[in-house]
């Protein structure tokens, strides 16, 4: 496959890639569910509206920030509540079942 061929295969997979993500989006924000994902760090790599509304934020302004810190940061006494404790966190960094 020549440079050229390359550059076209690619930029059609670029194209694809954007419109699967403008379509996610959009599927994501037509819900009043709140619905987020996050990396094996716990930090949100997407949000939608719904979701940051529910928090009382931007879903920029959450992107980035780990979860556990800003939804599940202490019990309701104002103890700390480790991520270590997070059932949500052990269902996908060990693997876990939650059912909270």
């Amino acid at each position: 496959m020549g440079t050229e061929t390359g550059l076209l295969v690619s930029e059609k997979a670029g194209h694809t890639e954007a419109l699967w993500q403008q379509q996610l989006s959009l599927m994501l924000d037509s819900t009043g569910e709140g619905i987020f994902g996050i990396d094996l760090d716990g930090c949100c790599v997407f949000i939608n509206r719904a979701g940051a509304a529910m928090l009382g934020w931007n879903a920029a302004d959450v992107q980035g920030r780990n979860m556990h810190a800003l939804t599940h940061h202490s019990h309701a006494d104002g103890s700390p509540y480790p991520d270590a404790a997070c059932p949500i966190f052990n269902a996908f960094r060990q693997g876990l079942a939650c059912r909270i």
